[in-house]
């Protein structure tokens, strides 16, 4: 991913997750920091999230800089060199398409990708079956989230604009 369609993801991704200095519970309760970082057990536990390579308190508040610095570790698994997009992706994809899975993995995870049939339908170039794969990922605690119908509707989007 070249650094224009990295900034586009991030600019995407400050939009459907929105950005906290502070920690707060998202729709499905989960502790949550800057642009969408789960917050771990054993961050929750220990008190601090390794940013860089410092320390710092897990309820925040974050700097602009620590915000960004965990933003762009957070992607490392998705978008970095052996990531998830150059792993897991078969096909030769339009940016747009690339920055719509980015975001769906940021959301849902690696694993949860991975095993997904909207992994499967990219992988066969079934595009035109993707949007309604990623419709299925809406849920949180078994409960339609209006924010995740709304993010899967942009995501899609994203992914028609090729």
């Amino acid at each position: 991913m070249n650094s224009e369609d990295k900034k586009k993801l991030i600019d995407f991704l400050r939009q459907v997750e929105g950005e906290r200095f502070s920690a707060y519970k998202d729709s499905a309760g989960l502790w949550t920091i800057g642009v969408g970082h789960l917050i771990t057990e054993e961050e929750l536990l220990s008190g601090y999230i390794l940013i860089g390579e410092k320390l710092e308190n897990c309820r925040g508040p974050l700097t602009v800089e620590q915000r960004d610095t965990l933003l762009l570790q957070d992607l490392a698994p998705i978008i970095g060199p052996g990531g998830a997009l150059e792993k897991y992706i078969k096909v030769d994809l339009s940016p747009h398409q690339f920055i719509a899975l980015a975001s769906f993995i940021f959301n849902f995870g690696v694993g949860a990708f991975r095993r997904s049939t909207l992994l499967k339908k990219v992988n066969e170039k079934a595009f035109n079956e993707v949007p309604g794969q990623f419709l299925r990922w809406i849920y949180a605690g078994k409960k339609i989230i209006p924010g995740l119908v709304n993010r899967r509707r942009k995501e899609i989007g994203l992914w028609e604009t090729s």
